[in-house]
């Protein structure tokens, strides 16, 4: 979206976007065709980069990456006498360590 807005900003020329500081210091150094230009290409960049993400561009999915997961204990400790367990919490005395019931 952000993208889009960008694009649009730099193509209709419209005049709040030149009012933001960091676009009037740019301004300053590069002249509205800059500014215009960089506006532009960040745009495309932003709906370039959307569309790779949306489409899986690199061909890497997130069901690839749970098989090479390191399997995990079952049941946690945090170090703060906290130990997870299925889907509840047992305290332990003894700050660090394991619950053992």
């Amino acid at each position: 979206m952000l993208g889009v807005v960008l694009l649009a900003a730099a193509a209709f020329n419209w005049p709040w976007c030149y009012r933001l500081t960091k676009i009037r210091w740019i301004e300053a150094v590069c002249g509205r065709l800059g500014v215009r230009l960089i506006l532009a290409l960040l745009g495309v960049g932003l709906i370039v980069l959307g569309l790779a993400i949306a489409t899986d561009v690199g061909g890497r999915r997130a069901s690839a990456a749970t098989h090479h997961r390191i399997p995990v204990s079952p049941r946690h400790t945090w170090g703060i006498g906290v130990a997870w367990s299925g889907d509840h919490a047992t305290t332990s005395s003894m700050v660090g360590r394991p619950c053992h019931n």
